[in-house]
């Protein structure tokens, strides 16, 4: 009998205005044959969100502190190893084919793979746009990408685009499927790249983008990903 295959689901949380959304349209996803689904949510110290989670019996992984989404998905990557890690973010919202397309894709050779999203407003109303895939964000991958790379880099913003740069700098292309409309992209005046020092434009965003541009640049691959101790909760 063939082994069954995990997918791990890695989601930060934060806020929570919109997790349960979240949550709800995983609960969406068909089942593939041959894989399961580990799901992954990290709330990263808001005591609010974890609130939540429990009251709807969700279970999740919980920091006191709160760490950045990157160096939370690379703790709750770490918890156990998985076949294919797969981020999304907390205030977005998956339509039904998500997870079923990704592992095809996967599965037909690929080692990374981005879907399509439509881009809303915090209400989840569509934009007048096409689907298109964003530069980062929800991208999945294999365990065997993770250990050529070693994870995010810590900062509190930019990781999705540099995470991007090293895989294809060790040579594995990132399979972008924009034949439809996987998710739902949330876009919110608290989100990372609107407000804050992470803003795009931002100062502390123009830094660590040239220190990680700057790394890549003398070719590396690979970091010893930070990673943080997190409690189960339910």
């Amino acid at each position: 009998m063939d082994k069954i295959k995990t997918f791990a689901l890695i989601i930060p949380a934060y806020l929570p205005e919109y997790i349960i959304d979240c949550v709800s349209s995983i609960s969406t996803q068909e089942k593939y044959p041959g894989w399961k689904y580990d799901i992954r949510i990290g709330v990263d110290g808001c005591q609010d969100t974890s609130e939540i989670l429990m009251r709807h019996k969700i279970q999740h992984w919980y920091s006191r502190s709160n760490v950045g989404a990157y160096i939370m998905r690379n703790s709750l990557m770490f918890l156990k190893p998985a076949d294919v890690y797969g981020c999304f973010d907390a205030d977005d919202v998956m339509n039904p084919g998500y997870l079923k397309k990704t592992i095809m894709v996967i599965e037909s050779g690929f080692k990374a793979v981005m879907l399509a999203k439509t881009e809303t407003n915090e209400n989840l109303k569509p934009f007048n746009r096409p689907p298109h895939i964003q530069y980062g964000g929800a991208i999945s991958f294999t365990h065997e990408i993770l250990q050529t790379i070693g994870g995010f880099r810590s900062f509190r913003c930019a990781g999705d685009s540099d995470l991007m740069c090293r895989i294809n700098m060790a040579g594995h292309e990132i399979q972008k499927m924009n034949d439809n409309s996987y998710y739902l992209r949330r876009n919110h005046r608290k989100s990372l790249t609107r407000g804050g020092v992470t803003k795009y434009g931002g100062q502390y965003r123009n830094k660590v983008w040239a220190e990680m541009c700057a790394d890549r640049q003398k070719g590396i691959i690979k970091i010893d990903p930070l990673t943080v101790e997190l409690k189960s909760v339910l």
